[in-house]
């Protein structure tokens, strides 16, 4: 019996054991739901905060409205002063002049100088962001905002990364990232660094780059290790060339090459080096710009236009459609091209687009023989294959151009010539008339005279033209008298001559057909393109 109520008092004594500490457990659960870090009164004290700042902002905007309102819609500021005392906060800047700095309990705000509001900050630090070796500590500091006045406290987000004591921050992880937290006990003010931690680089090494003038470019830089490495430096050894910034962005100063030497910051017996290549900017150019000022464009070479591998260069804009392609039509002569004989082409008639491109490219021809192809003589069927866009395909890029035809015409030659000043033996005026002769076709002029050489009528005479200038649009190839190509007209001295550009002494003469000369395709460039060219 004694022992039954023996082992009775026993259990209920370890029961009220159990009780008691389930009840503890209880209570302290409670305990940190109510004040925990993320406990219900701390959330509640966080919204009470959130609140009040809301509440603030409102009253500051109601008192800018208020303002407005009483200033008949200028805001008048000394009602927007009282306002805003009136709701119990204080204007901290002297003066009427914006911005202002408004205090509301533990909070300030800015009215910037187009009234909109803004929350300032009460603390600071001397860096936002930070980046560190393993081991490696850094102080930064924290400023509080005139006014604001408490302790500050210091917090790291992940202690395995980081961890702080009084802005001392020391790395004691080998990768990854954490924040720093700073606030001011007692109020919502707080401020962060975040803090990386980053390896030492072992290589480095870097593309060369191009750039163009007055452009940017960034380096492409790769480092072992990868990922987070310490902070690089960008040295280039010719800053009239091409200067670099800290983020290893290059900016082209003037043409030519720079070496621009990368080294690690800490590390600085790692290092690489890469070239960077300045070159000409490009810009584009409208067809009224380019009629505007010629002498400006003219020969300048179409960097956006290279079809059939050719390098294309401005030639002539037709202002007025006198080509019939339409008003401000862009055309682009190219280079010189070799191997163009004439005589397999004495029987080639054109038909349609190119019967109507040959009349339009020779009007003053076209307005004397009309479209009666079956009186034309040899050099007239010649002159016309060259003017045929169906024979020149090769030479069209279809979503800029609208043809191309094997060389200018005369007569858009001395127009484009006539456009420009010239120094080679004086700044002459090129001419090409038509004459009706057995050989209907072109013969030229000097300054409005036909030359007194030999074969006057179709000869402006040695060294008439400036064959250097303009990129050597005008005359011979690359900068030399050499090279002569055919222009896409009849002459009227035979009819077994075609119109041509003389290199050996740059001049405009004639020559039998059977002869090979050089091509220098022309484009007749659809409405709207522009140009894109080097300076």
């Amino acid at each position: 019996m004694n022992t039954k109520r023996k082992n009775a008092r026993g259990i209920t004594l370890i029961a009220l054991v159990i009780t008691i500490i389930v009840l503890l457990i209880l209570v302290g659960i409670t305990i940190n739901a109510l004040s925990g870090e993320n406990g219900i009164l701390k959330r509640a004290t966080q919204a009470k905060s959130k609140t009040g700042r809301a509440n603030a902002l409102e009253q500051i905007n109601l008192a800018i409205i208020t303002a407005r309102t009483e200033g008949l819609g200028q805001v008048d500021k000394t009602v927007l002063r009282d306002e805003i005392t009136k709701a119990g906060m204080t204007v901290k800047t002297d003066g009427d002049d914006l911005p202002w700095e408004v205090v509301s309990d533990k909070y300030l705000f800015r009215i910037n100088e187009d009234y909109t509001v803004e929350e300032i900050s009460g603390i600071g630090l001397s860096k936002k962001e930070l980046k560190l070796f393993n081991g490696q500590s850094e102080t930064i500091t924290a400023t509080l905002t005139e006014g604001v006045t408490g302790t500050i406290t210091w917090e790291s987000a992940d202690k395995n990364v980081a961890t702080v004591e009084n802005g001392k921050i020391t790395a004691v992880g080998t990768t990854g990232s954490t924040t720093i937290t700073a606030k001011v006990e007692g109020t919502e003010y707080e401020a962060t660094c975040k803090v990386s931690i980053v390896q030492k680089v072992t290589s480095i090494t870097a593309k060369n780059v191009t750039v163009g003038k007055n452009q940017t470019a960034k380096i492409e830089v790769i480092t072992t290790p990868t990922g987070l490495v310490e902070d690089l430096t960008y040295t280039s050894d010719t800053p009239s060339i091409a200067t670099v910034a800290e983020d290893g962005t290059v900016t082209g100063v003037a043409t030519g090459s720079a070496t621009i030497t990368i080294k690690g910051k800490v590390s600085t017996n790692v290092s690489t080096t890469c070239i960077v290549t300045v070159t000409k900017s490009r810009t584009s150019v409208t067809a009224e710009q380019i009629a505007a000022n010629p002498e400006k464009y003219y020969g300048q070479v179409a960097q956006n236009y290279t079809q059939g591998d050719l390098t294309y260069k401005i030639f002539y804009v037709d202002k007025e459609n006198k080509f019939g392609d339409g008003a401000n039509t862009i055309y682009l002569k190219a280079d010189y091209k070799t191997g163009t004989t004439l005589s397999s082409y004495i029987n080639y008639t054109p038909t349609g687009s190119d019967l109507e491109t040959y009349k339009k490219m020779n009007p003053t021809w076209a307005a004397q023989r009309g479209s009666n192809t079956s009186n034309w003589n040899n050099n007239e069927h010649a002159a016309a294959w060259l003017c045929s866009p169906s024979q020149w395909t090769t030479y069209v890029d279809s979503s800029k151009a609208n043809y191309a035809i094997g060389g200018p015409s005369v007569e858009m030659y001395v127009e484009s010539y006539n456009q420009v000043s010239h120094n080679q033996e004086g700044n002459n005026t090129l001419g090409a008339t038509y004459r009706d002769t057995s050989a209907p076709g072109y013969i030229y002029t000097l300054n409005g005279k036909q030359s007194n050489i030999s074969n006057s009528d179709y000869s402006t005479g040695t060294d008439s033209l400036d064959y250097k200038g303009y990129n050597s649009m005008y005359a011979g190839q690359n900068g030399t008298k050499s090279g002569d190509w055919w222009l896409a007209s009849p002459s009227s001295h035979t009819s077994s001559r075609v119109c041509y550009v003389f290199g050996y002494d740059a001049t405009l003469n004639n020559n039998y057909f059977s002869n090979t000369l050089g091509a220098g395709p022309l484009v007749s460039l659809k409405s709207g393109i522009q140009v894109e060219i080097e300076e």
